[in-house]
């Protein structure tokens, strides 16, 4: 979306063609800022410094950040049933190591404001794929759960996945304390 919003709109109206009826957007803010590809922007670039660390200006930052969730709210007004509000934030947190976790409060607030009909979700990567499931990783998933629910408005948890991953005989989502524990 970041580099060509149109895209983005003709893979949805594409979708709405072939029926489906329930849309789910992904991210606000995904504190990563280029994908693995190491070229696709996944958030603005006016946020960041030249060194991809988040700008320290705090009024500024925020100012960014709040039109950033507007403008995408507004360009799918209607259309998405549930946003991402914040999106594998266990590992990444390149605003949040300048601006402090609170600034997720902030987060969670501009998007209800935003999208008043949509579910607000902490998404975050399953963490399945072989030697990347650990006990600290999923501690973290459950420290800022809670520190969300205990902060702001969150409607749900979303685990993402690009694939299913048998471990240790089950699949990670069968008791996922138990296969973190275990790891």
């Amino acid at each position: 979306y970041v580099d060509n919003p149109q895209k983005a709109r003709d893979m949805l109206n594409a979708t709405k063609d072939s029926g489906m009826k329930y849309y789910r957007g992904h991210a606000f803010i995904w504190e990563k800022p280029i994908g693995t590809n190491g070229i696709l922007k996944l958030i603005p670039e006016y946020v960041l410094k030249e060194d991809n660390t988040a700008i320290d200006d705090r009024e500024l930052f925020d100012k960014y950040v709040k039109e950033w969730i507007y403008r995408l709210a507004d360009d799918y007004a209607g259309e998405i049933d549930e946003w991402d509000v914040v999106n594998e934030i266990a590992e990444k947190d390149v605003f949040r190591v300048v601006h402090g976790d609170e600034a997720m409060v902030d987060w969670f607030k501009w998007a209800k404001e935003a999208t008043t009909d949509s579910l607000l979700v902490y998404n975050d990567f399953a963490h399945s794929y072989s030697g990347q499931i650990t006990g600290d990783i999923y501690q973290k998933m459950v420290d800022y759960a809670k520190f969300l629910k205990e902060n702001t408005q969150i409607d749900a948890i979303g685990f993402q996945s690009h694939e299913i991953m048998k471990e240790k005989g089950k699949y990670w989502y069968d008791n996922p304390e138990e296969t973190y524990k275990a790891s």
